[in-house]
């Protein structure tokens, strides 16, 4: 089942500043349907915006994109999001984005991006404990975190109710109700 499929949409947000006419698309999350990738436009030149590649279905070694200002007009605000019956778009795109709007910076990207793509259980929302319990081996993927670091990440995740105890041998990815600022 592909994202653009799903009814379910969840907004994005803002990260940061004020909400002006003024900013256009800058610090606002937008989804790009035919991409299927959550954008976070920058920088405005001359070809368009400069924009940060947030969260996308597709695994993708790109971290930049440029769009123009029809690409930009063309996406939403809003992720398709259904756990249930698309469980690895939730994770990639609605999940990602997330934690990136809560956590934007720092090695938190990448790590998230690592929980979902490399130790989720594909078609699920789950994490063997076990897979976390590795903190030098996630450390070892990430180039820039050392394991005291991965344990605080996975704090933060717990704390915020993104990352929850399933069963003994499971953590499960979740988000707490949509809150836009």
């Amino acid at each position: 089942m592909l994202a653009t499929d799903t009814t379910t949409k969840r907004p994005l947000g803002r990260l940061c500043g004020p909400d002006t006419a003024t900013n256009g698309p800058r610090h606002r999350l937008l989804y790009l349907a035919p991409h299927q990738t959550v954008v976070l436009p920058y920088s405005r030149t001359n070809s368009g915006w400069e924009c940060v590649i947030v969260a996308t279905r597709a695994h993708r070694n790109a971290h930049h994109l440029t769009l123009t200002d029809a690409q930009i007009a063309a996406a939403t605000p809003t992720v398709p999001a259904d756990p249930e019956r698309d469980p690895d778009g939730y994770a990639r795109l609605a999940w990602t984005s997330e934690a990136f709007r809560r956590w934007p910076g720092g090695p938190m990207l990448a790590f998230t991006r690592h929980l979902v793509d490399e130790l989720r259980i594909p078609a699920s929302l789950h994490i063997p404990a076990r897979a976390l319990a590795g903190h030098n081996t996630i450390a070892a993927n990430l180039p820039t975190t050392r394991p005291v670091a991965v344990g605080r990440l996975l704090d933060r995740l717990i704390t915020a109710g993104m990352l929850v105890r399933s069963t003994h041998r499971l953590w499960r990815l979740t988000m707490p109700p949509a809150v836009t600022r």
